[in-house]
């Protein structure tokens, strides 16, 4: 099957390879979309790119902590980034159940 061209509000699941809803987080195939935003792709631009001053082994003690704090903070952003990607996948998922029992008349 020939792949099909994304259009505007589309995206293309690539499971399936059917055109969907762009905001929509989960293909009715079951394909589930990881959400990307830009202050994500911004932390991790920043973070492959930055150059350290120190080698870790002979990085000062306050250095080393800050380091260990900067680490827990992207991971904080990280996991606060994945439950609201979970959130939507569950108003997604809902919306179809709704419109699922609208159909059946449930």
């Amino acid at each position: 099957m020939a792949k099909k061209v994304g259009q505007r509000g589309k995206k293309v699941c690539p499971s399936c390879n059917e055109l969907i809803a762009a905001r929509k987080m989960t293909c009715d195939c079951g394909h589930v979309f990881q959400a990307k935003t830009k202050a994500a792709k911004k932390q991790a631009t920043a973070t492959a790119t930055q150059p350290s001053l120190f080698a870790d082994d002979d990085a000062p003690p306050a250095v080393q902590k800050a380091r260990q704090l900067a680490d827990k903070y992207a991971k904080r952003v990280t996991l606060i980034e994945a439950i609201s990607t979970l959130d939507q996948q569950k108003k997604d998922l809902k919306a179809e159940l709704e419109q699922l029992e609208k159909e059946l008349k449930l």
